[in-house]
């Protein structure tokens, strides 16, 4: 009663594939669902069920789970457990390892009360984050690792692209100890972030290690991608939505572009300079900063726009660096303009109160501030209007993720993507790299993916040239004006932007 009639179809297909698949649907489609209706049918056999998840979304899979298995496959909540630490995680799991081998206890002590279990009702599900589980097994003795295999069979792996990397100690620990696991659903809405080998990781977890040739075509059989225009909602009308992207582009003021001028002048020397690449890469983060902070009054305009032209907006805004946040933060606390924020620092346990915040009506919080890092996945903020890129990111992964924290289902109308770009910056150097790495990509997606944006042509621009003030709305706070332009064509960045797309 609780899925839609793509999940059920994603359901079915888990199924014929005796619970072995990729699970690659858009983001937004409601992937957490169809993977506990697939392993819900393995319950009597194949459980406990182990979800590894990022450590911001530990809690909400817990809430799904329990919705969904409540009185049907769980009897109380406790059977559900979140975990903290990789103690907790051993305790548990040679307690599970007794109970499902029914020898006696040689591991009980009296600290397995703090397991979270609270009642006689066996565990059946544990959650727990990437790095929990990389730290538990790679420090844990033999005993612990053997245990772990003979506990669990079943295993969900949500944003499963984070083991794209084989060098990483995270890759290395868990894809030999996940990769004999019987039922296996990989979850997320960009399997390839930059490259398609990238691929590669997963698909060794499906296929029982990296013993197997790459097979194109057995990836592709187990492998499920729907995006929203692809699924059956003839009944669901909050699927019938776009989004609409446009790019506006921030001119520097004098003082701005010579400091830019001077960094990327500098960046550029050392690029091929091997011996001093700690100082190239060093001088990268300080213009890529530098990059976002420039833009960062341009950002803040553009919202306080957007607000006063209709009472019910609401607004997201992404950036990657604190300072930027900072920056637009304070620009709309002086203006008595109520927001939210979600960046690193913030704890996970109260990410979920500031998004019911911003979710709610009634309240007058109209804007989320949100870091690309730290908030561009497991949050849903559908009652955005608006959501600006005010920062680009060196994947293009990262921006569709954070695009479709407001683009997912219970979004009733379209979704406003606005890029924020400065010719003559790091951007003009990001933006490349961008849609060179969708290029890449392209034997994954086709033309109808999400990774092929058309945007709109923008009749905006923003400038920070203190010379022209004097047409800003708000001169005395922002030193922005925002005016007509009707050469954006000729505009490189502009021609970079409305190309990005896989063909």
């Amino acid at each position: 009663k609780h899925l839609k009639e793509w999940q059920i179809d994603a359901v079915k297909f888990g199924l014929n594939r005796d619970g072995k698949i990729l699970l690659a649907d858009e983001m937004g489609l409601g992937k957490t669902y169809s993977a506990l209706g697939i392993m819900s049918c393995y319950c009597k056999e194949d459980w406990p069920l182990l979800v590894i998840t990022p450590s911001s979304m530990k809690s909400s899979w817990k809430l799904t789970a329990w919705k969904l298995y409540s009185n049907v496959i769980l009897q109380n909540e406790s059977q559900i457990v979140v975990l903290s630490s990789s103690k907790e995680f051993v305790q548990i799991l040679h307690k599970v390892y007794v109970k499902t081998q029914r020898k006696p206890d040689r591991w009980n002590d009296s600290n397995d009360d703090a397991t979270g279990a609270v009642s006689n009702e066996p565990i059946q599900i544990l959650i727990t984050s990437y790095e929990l589980l990389t730290a538990t097994l790679s420090l844990s003795d033999s005993t612990v690792q053997s245990r772990f295999g003979s506990v669990f069979s079943s295993v969900i792996l949500d944003e499963s692209h984070l083991l794209r990397n084989t060098e990483t100690n995270r890759s290395q620990t868990l894809i030999p100890a996940l990769s004999n696991f019987k039922r296996i659903v990989l979850l997320t809405g960009t399997p390839a972030v930059s490259y398609s080998n990238e691929l590669q990781t997963q698909y060794a977890i499906l296929r029982g290690g990296f013993h197997h040739e790459f097979d194109t075509e057995i990836m592709k059989r187990m492998t499920l991608r729907r995006i929203k225009n692809d699924v059956n909602c003839s009944s669901d009308h909050d699927l019938h939505i776009e989004k609409i992207r446009s790019c506006i582009l921030v001119e520097l003021d004098r003082e701005s572009r010579n400091q830019i001028d001077e960094l990327i002048t500098k960046w550029m020397k050392l690029k091929h300079e091997v011996v001093r690449q700690d100082e190239y890469f060093t001088i990268q983060r300080v213009l890529y900063q530098k990059t976002g902070m420039v833009k960062a009054y341009a950002a803040c305009f553009r919202m306080i726009e957007l607000l006063e032209s209709s009472l019910t907006v609401k607004i997201v805004l992404f950036a990657n660096h604190r300072v930027v946040l900072d920056c637009v933060e304070n620009c709309l606390n002086e203006r008595n303009i109520r927001s939210i924020r979600i960046d690193g620092s913030v704890k996970v346990s109260v990410r979920s109160a500031r998004v019911d915040e911003f979710q709610n009506e009634s309240t007058t919080v109209r804007v989320a501030l949100l870091s690309l890092n730290a908030a561009s996945v497991g949050i849903t903020l559908t009652k955005a209007d608006f959501v600006i890129q005010s920062e680009l990111a060196w994947t293009p992964a990262q921006l569709l993720q954070a695009e479709d924290r407001a683009f997912r289902l219970g979004r009733k109308d379209n979704v406003y993507i606005e890029y924020l770009l400065a010719p003559g910056t790091l951007d003009d150097y990001m933006w490349p790299l961008i849609q060179s790495k969708i290029g890449n990509l392209s034997d994954i997606y086709n033309n109808s993916d999400p990774f092929q944006l058309n945007f709109t042509e923008s009749h905006r621009q923003i400038s920070t040239d203190k010379k022209i003030q004097s047409n800003a709305r708000f001169p005395e706070r922002t030193q922005l004006s925002f005016t007509e332009t009707s050469s954006l064509k000729t505009n490189p960045m502009h021609s970079l932007f409305t190309n990005w797309q896989l063909h």
